[in-house]
């Protein structure tokens, strides 16, 4: 499961129930959008609510990133942003775009603590 939060301005200054965000699940090049309408068909008839009509498929392209491993509470990525920041700052890059996270643990399942995220943030000159 992966993660897009788009963000004007600092997160920390930003309620939570205000932040805006997509989740995204890749798939496979031969998935068409035929294929996605049959499926989102298919979980209708069975009950499913029909918000299951507004999943769609995309292509992302964010070209040059910086990235890192956070290991730990999803609350403490601040941290480990910064750093990504810093060092981005270092070689004359700027954060641009939503910043993306790629989730390698299940919460259900892995103490906080010992949760695996990657944390992606497209950059571009400064």
């Amino acid at each position: 499961l992966e993660g897009q939060w788009f963000f004007h301005r600092d997160p920390a200054a930003i309620p939570r129930e205000k932040w805006r965000w997509k989740l995204l699940i890749r798939t496979p090049n031969f998935i068409r959008p035929a294929d996605l309408e049959n499926a989102a068909a298919t979980l209708r008839k069975k009950g499913k609510p029909p918000e299951v009509s507004e999943v769609r498929l995309e292509t992302i392209n964010e070209g040059q990133c910086v990235q890192m491993l956070h290991v730990g509470p999803y609350d403490q990525e601040s941290e480990t942003i910064e750093r990504m920041r810093s060092l981005a700052e270092r070689h004359g890059l700027r954060f641009s775009g939503p910043h993306h996270e790629i989730y390698l643990s299940d919460p259900r399942r892995v103490s906080p603590e010992r949760l695996k995220t990657i944390l992606r943030q497209p950059v571009q000159t400064s």
